[in-house]
């Protein structure tokens, strides 16, 4: 599981991420694929089992859920901490700079700009 960028619970289930569609009768829980056109749902049930509806007509994105992670960790220093955001997500992102952190996650951030004013 992973916090949205709008706090709600996603599930990850084979590198495909799903946000909770509803609760049945049951308790088990149905999970909808969060690509828009991607028909896809889950269902999961108290004893950990999963159903899968459909296949995906695309590919999972791994680097998604690390994006999601650097997100939500940038919004807890935010809160947690009395420096200014500026300065917050200038020195997140100068440390993302080393040879370990995949480009594909750098691609896929926002910028520094769109970060700082989301943070706002």
């Amino acid at each position: 599981f992973v916090q949205s960028t709008h706090g709600k619970t996603h599930l990850y289930y084979e590198g495909y991420r799903y946000y909770c569609h509803h609760t049945n009768a049951d308790d088990s829980e149905y999970w909808k694929c969060v690509k828009k056109y991607c028909r896809v749902g889950i269902t999961t049930y108290a004893n950990g089992t999963t159903k899968r509806s459909a296949e995906h007509d695309h590919t999972p994105n791994e680097t998604d859920k690390e994006v999601l992670n650097v997100r939500q960790n940038l919004k807890l220093k935010v809160v947690e901490s009395s420096s200014p955001i500026d300065s917050i997500v200038d020195e997140t992102y100068a440390n993302l700079q080393s040879p370990t952190v995949s480009q594909d996650l750098l691609i896929q951030l926002p910028s520094i700009a769109t970060m700082k004013n989301n943070l706002q």
